[in-house]
């Protein structure tokens, strides 16, 4: 709907829903419960419905600003225009729909101003009263430049990492003895079948790992400045060469060093337009814009 055929004036919020969905709503208040439902959907991670209705146990039938996984009951108040605080009676009111709604256990009341003493005073009594169902004072209104104080806004993150590339041409095979050694190059010469060392048995013949595995199980250490290191793994197992199984005591090898350092930046996408708090819950968040209009069209 167009601004010039409203009948209201619109609010902060509508005006705010017009930005992110490119409309006005017809009903005074609704563009600010479709908000507040958006914005605790992405609080709570659970599913949200805006404008449902549930018949009580008394046969009333309750229209539900919104409800969260079908046990939590929305209440939603703009008082900005009025420039007033949510009352008490406001939230009896809720009270009196929780108490003929079997199915749903709590209730958040959120507010675009804030809470009078008495409201705050009965909700906190609503949270240990067994008589009454538990109330949740949410205030979610437009973020200000003095909500952005004291919070983390960009997280750098410097990536400083080491390793070794093991040059594969380069690995030796260490033997026990020189008489093992020396059968394997007799056999070698004799032979036009290549030696693959890549692959290592145990006595019987069977598998027993790759020279890959040895690589990550026996990392070396590496010396700040070294650009190429020398060593050797030690390990007992066997080569397998036209059927035969020859002895191993490791393998040396050569590796170059790579050094790799990378700095880059965490931030949130989009900029805040929307603060939430409930201390009940310890929640003091900032919305997006764009995490807001995901979660509008999730409505």
């Amino acid at each position: 709907m167009k601004k010039e055929n409203l009948n209201y004036t619109p609010s902060v919020y509508d005006d705010l829903y017009y930005e992110l969905t490119g409309e006005y709503l017809a009903k005074e208040g609704t563009a600010y419960e479709k908000i507040t439902a958006a914005v605790i959907g992405i609080l709570t991670s659970k599913g949200v419905v805006h404008d449902t209705k549930i018949r009580g146990l008394s046969g009333t039938l309750y229209q539900i600003d919104g409800l969260v996984d079908q046990i939590i009951m929305i209440e939603a108040k703009d008082y900005q225009k009025r420039n007033s605080k949510v009352p008490r009676s406001d939230l009896q009111k809720q009270e009196g729909a929780l108490s003929d709604l079997p199915n749903i256990d709590k209730g958040f009341f959120a507010s675009a101003t804030s809470f009078t003493k008495p409201a705050l005073q009965y909700a906190k009594g609503s949270n240990t009263n067994p008589m009454q169902k538990p109330i949740l004072p949410f205030n979610i209104r437009k973020s200000i430049d003095e909500d952005k104080k004291n919070r983390i806004e960009t997280i750098k993150v410097r990536f400083d990492c080491t390793w070794p590339e093991f040059r594969p041409n380069e690995f030796k095979l260490i033997f026990p003895n020189n008489d093992i050694e020396e059968k394997l190059e007799t056999a070698c010469m004799n032979s036009k079948e290549p030696l693959r060392i890549d692959t290592l048995y145990d006595s019987d013949g069977h598998f027993f790992k790759t020279i890959e595995d040895l690589t990550k199980e026996q990392q070396p250490k590496i010396t700040e400045g070294e650009q190429v290191i020398y060593g050797e793994f030690s390990i007992n197992a066997y080569i397998k060469f036209q059927s035969n199984l020859y002895k191993i005591s490791g393998i040396s090898y050569v590796a170059d060093v790579v050094h790799l350092l990378d700095d880059f930046e965490v931030k949130k996408e989009g900029d805040a337009i929307i603060l939430a708090k409930c201390s009940d819950l310890n929640i003091d968040k900032l919305i997006t814009d764009n995490e807001l209009k995901r979660a509008l069209r999730c409505l």
